[in-house]
């Protein structure tokens, strides 16, 4: 029941966390200070976020509430797909979040060179 009840707690924030993120940085404009390629990182980031909360801790959550395996192979096959595909792609956003940020502060005044990416 802890392996259970940590899931859910990880499910629940995942959503919750990742849900308020997407709307305040599309709705509200939450994120207008920052650079706005950091800001596209930053939502997909979230969204990635949520795929792997709902393709890989939901899963297991309602495989534990049902005392055995839901999932047909197919699904698990696609299950595992999913997973590492928007995990190592996840990855990538963070790592490019990280060096454009290094860039924008080695040099601060050249980010005009990174808006036609945009």
């Amino acid at each position: 029941y802890c392996l259970l009840l940590y899931l859910l707690i990880v499910l629940i924030s995942a959503l919750v966390g990742d849900t308020a993120i997407l709307l305040g940085s599309l709705k509200y404009q939450a994120f207008k200070n920052l650079h706005s390629l950091i800001v596209l990182f930053i939502q997909h980031i979230a969204v990635c976020d949520l795929v792997l909360s709902l393709t890989f801790v939901a899963p297991i959550a309602l495989n534990l509430l049902a005392d055995g395996p839901l999932l047909k192979e197919g699904l698990c096959n696609l299950y595992v797909y999913v997973y590492h595909y928007f995990l190592y792609v996840d990855l990538v956003f963070v790592a490019a979040m990280t060096t454009t940020k290094a860039i924008f502060l080695k040099y601060p005044h050249c980010d005009s060179a990174l808006i036609p990416l945009l």
